[in-house]
């Protein structure tokens, strides 16, 4: 049972675009990207009830963020192995 009212998942969706835009912009420190894309996919999904395009919005930015700092991670094993 959802007891969350609209504007609280409007809150959720907004918290989840913030986090994944910080998760973008910090790609490159992966812990931290890591961390806020988590939230953002986590709050983005929550929220997707009431809220959908800025759900959408945040938990494509989320997933977006995540798959940076994946990909950065890899070129930083790729680099430090040869």
């Amino acid at each position: 049972m959802n007891t969350a009212s609209p504007s609280q998942n409007k809150g959720l969706a907004i918290t989840s675009l913030i986090f994944g835009i910080i998760a973008i912009f910090t790609a490159l420190v992966a812990p931290i990207a890591i961390v806020c894309s988590l939230v953002a996919i986590i709050f983005g999904i929550i929220s997707l009830k009431n809220s959908r395009g800025l759900a959408t919005a945040g938990l494509v930015t989320g997933i977006l963020g995540l798959v940076a700092s994946i990909f950065w991670l890899l070129i930083l094993g790729a680099v430090l192995k040869s």
